[in-house]
């Protein structure tokens, strides 16, 4: 959190550096708040949903899984309240290895890792809670942690060629996300053999389309050979609509950034 407020500083620090346009920043919790308020409105869609439990990374040395989903929810019948859906889970989980002909293992770590937004509306808090409430509970089966995801609130191509190559070229000096960090980070994950279990690590935020597939589909074009038109349809598909322009414009920024600075990528970010 920390880190990322410095980030913030800079990010506004170098505004007047890179020419940017101030209606995205004087507008920046008009939309913030936008979100929450969409978030308010559509929860009641955010239980767990087979269709967005979708495994996005297997690695047969460590056998080791990575999946993306929505909140891990469903609603009890006997009480009429919210509950963790582990049980759910697994079997979804399962079911969605299946699909790419991977059996998922009968027993393994679960990391759960759920996307907020820095500004976290009520609701949001209560599903926070409840899968905190559960693993502190259920210390056996894994862990729990909350990271926070906003996306990018500049186009960047609204800016000069220059100037968007020029911010690009070091986006992990002002990026609140930090997707070049961030994304290493969950591939290594995947691929860390210190542990001899199974781990299943499964990012999700609430409707598992935004935070989660801004995330998602970062890490596909970094590791999985995805252009950026590719990752952007994928996420849409999931999503059943376009996914919030502050996170197709934080892939954006990525697509650039894989592209001006690492090797091996060279495709259109639009």
């Amino acid at each position: 959190t920390t880190q990322n407020k410095s980030k913030a500083q800079i990010y506004f620090a170098q505004k007047d550096i890179f020419g940017l346009k101030m209606k995205y920043h004087n507008n920046i919790w008009v939309v913030m708040m936008t979100i929450v308020y969409l978030t308010s409105v559509v929860r009641a869609a955010w239980y767990l949903d087979q269709k967005k439990v979708i495994l996005v990374d297997y690695n047969s040395t460590t056998n080791h899984f990575l999946f993306r989903g929505n909140e891990p929810k469903i609603i009890d019948n006997t009480t009429g309240s919210d509950v963790f859906a582990y049980e759910l889970l697994v079997e979804y989980l399962a079911n969605a290895s299946l699909a790419r002909n991977i059996s998922l293992p009968s027993s393994y770590q679960l990391s759960d890792i759920k996307y907020v937004y820095t500004t976290i509306d009520p609701w949001e808090k209560k599903d926070i809670l409840l899968e905190t409430d559960y693993f502190t509970a259920h210390p056996s089966i894994g862990s729990f942690t909350v990271h926070t995801i906003d996306g990018d609130f500049v186009d960047p191509f609204e800016l000069s060629e220059d100037e968007r190559n020029e911010r690009a070229k070091i986006l992990t000096t002002w990026q609140h996300d930090d997707l070049p960090e961030y994304i290493p980070y969950l591939h290594s994950l995947v691929s860390n053999s210190s542990s001899s279990q199974p781990q299943v690590i499964y990012f999700h935020c609430e409707c598992g389309c935004d935070r989660t597939g801004e995330v998602a589909g970062s890490y596909a074009m970094k590791y999985l050979g995805k252009t950026y038109q590719e990752v952007i349809e994928w996420d849409d598909t999931i999503a059943g609509r376009h996914i919030l322009d502050n996170h197709r414009f934080a892939i954006q920024w990525y697509c650039l950034y894989l592209n001006l600075v690492e090797d091996g990528f060279d495709f259109p970010c639009q």
